[in-house]
């Protein structure tokens, strides 16, 4: 499942800012690229170890964490809402040392952490895409006639 939805994503992150600037084009890039490099350790050594599987979504985590906060900090001048891309940034790296701290507490509390995670993350990024959604339909709206 991890696999899958890291692909997924990937892809994603890849296709999606076709239309945005630059340094947001490439740290989304770079995400996505990242991405798809976990989903294919993944998928590729389907019978690795629990604790290895472990060790490739934290590793995983942290990359796209840090990635987000540089990202976050890049394009403060260029968008409104970057706490929230930022936030989600720092919530993947805890939740990558977390894991990295505590291997032995068993996939059981893998799930649950990437449950957790998964939520958080999900809950930042829809902050940041309303934000954006909501800068995007201003700079669209006809001016008034006095």
């Amino acid at each position: 499942m991890f696999g899958a939805y890291a692909f997924v994503d990937g892809v994603a992150l890849l296709i999606g800012p076709a239309r945005g600037d630059a340094s947001a084009r490439r740290h989304a890039c770079i995400m996505g690229v990242l991405g798809i490099a976990a989903s294919i350790v993944t998928l590729v050594w389907p019978g690795i170890t629990a604790l290895t599987l472990l060790y490739v979504v934290a590793i995983w985590a942290i990359a796209m964490g840090v990635s987000q906060v540089v990202a976050a900090i890049a394009l403060r001048r260029e968008i409104e809402g970057e706490f929230w891309m930022g936030l989600g940034g720092v919530m993947s790296v805890a939740f990558g040392i977390l894991l990295i701290a505590s291997p032995g507490t068993g996939l059981i509390a893998l799930v649950w952490l990437v449950g957790f995670w998964a939520i958080s993350f999900g809950i930042s990024s829809r902050g940041l895409a309303y934000r954006l959604h909501g800068i995007s339909a201003t700079q669209h709206e006809p001016a008034k006639a006095s």
